[in-house]
């Protein structure tokens, strides 16, 4: 199987996965957190838009985008794998399949290490005690 084949069938896979890619992140109130309720009564939202209503949209995507992420990552780490399983002693192959791998690993380690910071700094935004509880025995 040639390098053109080869891309062009993970294209269609990865073309046939996007909606269920799309569709798989569903929280259980969407992405808006807020002003999702109306009093008839007043005129006025009962749940209004807040900070933290901000910071748990930032939260949302980040999620995503992590959810994201891991599945590219599978898909390199198979990608890598067939290089290497199908190297038919090229060198070339072999090498192609190391960089891929470890490119991978460096790229997914870098985002996981980005998204605990983030985490970490959101929770101490919106939850002041967040970091002292988790600290506490």
């Amino acid at each position: 199987m040639n390098t053109r084949a080869i891309l062009i069938t993970t294209l269609l896979t990865l073309l046939a996965l996007t909606p269920v890619v799309s569709l798989a992140y569903t929280s259980p109130s969407g992405l808006i957190f807020c002003n999702t309720e109306l009093n008839t009564d007043t005129g006025q939202f009962k749940d209004p838009c807040t900070f933290n209503s901000a910071v748990q949209l930032v939260q949302a995507i980040i999620n995503f985008i992590i959810k994201a992420a891991t599945i590219l990552a599978a898909v390199s780490f198979i990608y890598a794998g067939f290089l290497l399983i199908t190297d038919g002693g090229s060198l070339a192959n072999v090498k192609k399949a190391k960089s891929i791998l470890w490119a991978t690993v460096k790229g997914f380690a870098l985002i996981l290490c980005a998204w605990l910071i983030v985490y970490t700094i959101i929770n101490t935004l919106v939850k002041p005690d967040a970091m002292t509880s988790l600290l506490s025995p």
